[in-house]
């Protein structure tokens, strides 16, 4: 599977800080599974639980999906930005040129970005719309009746309509966020880090970033083997430009899709 034909990437400085960066002693590795679950634990926390939720938009003045706009803009562009570089300057020392390095910022490839990319993302497609279709709503309808599974209904991720109803520059930034900074969060820095996981890492990263969305645990714990072609592609391909791409495209273009195929099949 790791010389899957053209799919496999040879990044120079990949294996080199797959081992910098892993975590070596019990502590290291419990903080490194713990750091990819914290932020949706706070995120749940500061939404899902009402009166939490309530309270915080309340103390600032803000609506229901404004509050949770700001929650968002500073989980992505702060917590998932901003958190890996300042480790790796401050802590590993780091110059910036190596931290384009360590987060697979430094190379790209016109190849992998608009062929191989897409090629794969088609994949995806293939064997997604088919389970979106029949398998996502039954999968979904159940975790969402579980109370302490359930979406609550003043979250903009209830109804996804609410999210589309933000501002055009609001929208742009939550897309920005959530491709990018994920990406450089999950694949560029958190992957790396549990490369102690050794071959299994690009499917144990994957689960530990699906159950990252405790927030909306039906809508992505239902989506979870869709959730492993991004540890996957990044074993294979080993360059964030071409995650955030499929990041993007997944994103957008697979419930397009299956509203085009619920509509004609």
């Amino acid at each position: 599977m790791h010389n899957l034909f053209f799919l496999n990437n040879n990044h120079p400085h990949y294996n080199q800080y797959n081992h910098d960066l892993s975590a070596k002693s019990t502590l290291e590795k419990c903080w490194v599974i713990f750091a990819y679950l914290l932020p949706g634990i706070v995120f749940t926390i500061l939404v899902n639980i009402k009166w939490i939720h309530d309270s915080l938009s309340g103390l600032f003045s803000l609506s229901a999906n404004q509050y949770q706009f700001w929650l968002l803009i500073l989980l992505t562009f702060g917590w998932h930005m901003l958190y890996p570089v300042l480790v790796l300057r401050l802590k590993r020392k780091y110059s910036w040129k190596e931290i384009m390095e360590a987060l697979s910022l430094d190379q790209f490839s016109v190849k992998g970005f608009f062929l191989i990319t897409p090629l794969f993302f088609a994949l995806v497609l293939l064997l997604g719309v088919p389970y979106m279709k029949f398998a996502f709503p039954l999968v979904h309808n159940f975790l969402q009746s579980i109370d302490w599974f359930a979406i609550p209904e003043h979250s903009v991720f209830y109804d996804y309509s609410k999210i589309y109803g933000f501002a055009s520059w609001q929208l742009t930034l939550l897309f920005i966020g959530n491709f990018v900074g994920e990406e450089i969060y999950f694949r560029g820095y958190l992957m790396k880090r549990s490369a102690f996981l050794g071959k299994h890492n690009w499917w144990g990263h994957s689960i530990l970033f699906s159950l990252y969305h405790f927030w909306q645990i039906p809508m992505t714990y239902a989506l979870a083997f869709i959730a492993l072609s991004f540890g996957l592609f990044m074993m294979w391909r080993k360059n964030l430009y071409e995650l955030m791409l499929l990041h993007f495209m997944i994103n957008l273009f697979l419930p397009i899709a299956v509203q085009v195929v619920e509509q004609y099949f």
